[in-house]
């Protein structure tokens, strides 16, 4: 008995464990965009800009 198949079971194969980890890095990168976006945004500093 291998340990990854004792953790995980004999239901779960190779490729569906491989496709839930690229869905979620793909998820991890959109959040990660959509932070970075806001903090690189900041439409309250635009005031400041000018000061």
């Amino acid at each position: 008995m291998v340990a990854g198949d004792f953790a995980i079971g004999d239901d779960i194969t190779g490729g569906s464990i491989f496709v839930g980890t690229a869905w979620l890095t793909l998820l991890c990168m959109w959040i990660s965009a959509m932070v970075t976006d806001a903090l690189a945004d900041q439409r309250w500093a635009v005031g400041l800009a000018g000061v």
